[in-house]
């Protein structure tokens, strides 16, 4: 299953370019695409970096700082469960 993650964060729809991607996201036997507008690869965060502030967004964990901008983590696991109780679905395979 494919979802578009701006609208699932509320921010509309992402509009389709050649700069979308398609991420893929597991929990247990459970796999979720996202559609994200761009991507910058893959990051590595040191926890000395995450910041104490409370996120207010939704699915947020933290925030961390990447190249000196702060960024939003997102909980996976917390978007897979959301999508699963929309449609009535197990998040997980046994």
């Amino acid at each position: 299953m494919v979802i578009d993650l701006a609208h699932v964060l509320g921010y509309g729809r992402t509009d389709t370019t050649d700069h979308c991607r398609l991420i893929f996201i597991e929990h247990g036997g459970a796999q979720l695409g996202l559609v994200v507008d761009s991507e910058i690869g893959v990051r590595y965060l040191h926890p000395n970096t995450m910041q104490e502030d409370t996120v207010e967004e939704v699915f947020a964990t933290a925030t961390a700082l990447l190249d000196n901008r702060v960024v939003i983590l997102l909980d996976g696991v917390a978007i897979i469960r959301e999508i699963a109780q929309q449609l009535r679905a197990p998040a997980y395979v046994h």
